[in-house]
């Protein structure tokens, strides 16, 4: 176990009890930190929602992070900026250009690999109502939602696709004493699609 070394190769040195010892240049590398990815799907700035991502760091060095928002057609807003060690960061997408009245996914990007908790909350109605969710650390090709309520209730499904390559989205709503329904979806690169299932013929 080392402590933190600059990127490159270094010497490996191995000492004996009795204080003999050999030397192999070059025969380790430390490598430059990974970024470290938090994706959020949901957020909106129309109507009434306030949309806030919170971000901790609990580490004992700053955190430099890149904060984008994928919009519904596809463009992006990106910030880029520091939580101070054994801090908190509130970003306010409605304070940067480009993002009122609008709705988006969010990716947090720790660009030094560092560990970090990011959530977010939106609130509606002069903020007597609120939800907050926490970051999924890893994408993934099929989800499962087990709730949902179309009529007295308004249910939307939404999706990120932070990648650059445009996909397709199948959705398969599971009908309480009915078939299922499914309804397939064109989805671009950097893009938050929204499905209202209010739309959809049988929901």
């Amino acid at each position: 176990v080392t402590s933190a070394h600059d990127a490159g190769a270094v010497t490996v040195v191995v000492t004996n009890p009795d204080g003999q010892s050999v030397s192999i240049p070059g025969a380790f590398t430390n490598v430059a930190p990974t970024e470290r990815l938090y994706y959020l799907a949901e957020g909106s700035l129309l109507w009434q929602f306030e949309t806030t991502i919170s971000i901790s760091n609990a580490n004992a060095t700053d955190a430099p992070v890149k904060v984008t928002f994928m919009k519904e057609d596809g463009t992006t807003v990106s910030l880029d900026t520091s939580v101070p060690a054994n801090a908190h960061l509130t970003v306010r997408p409605a304070e940067l250009a480009g993002m009122p009245g609008t709705s988006f996914a969010t990716v947090v990007n720790s660009t030094t690999g560092l560990e970090l908790a990011v959530a977010r909350t939106m609130t509606w109605d002069g903020g007597h109502g609120g939800h907050s969710a926490s970051a999924s650390s890893a994408l993934a090709g099929k989800w499962y939602l087990a709730e949902g309520a179309q009529g007295y209730f308004d249910t939307y499904v939404v999706v990120g696709n932070p990648g650059s390559t445009a996909g397709i989205v199948t959705i398969t709503f599971l009908v309480e004493g009915g078939s299922p329904i499914v309804r397939q979806y064109n989805i671009s690169p950097t893009q938050r699609l929204t499905v209202f299932a209010g739309d959809i013929v049988g929901l």
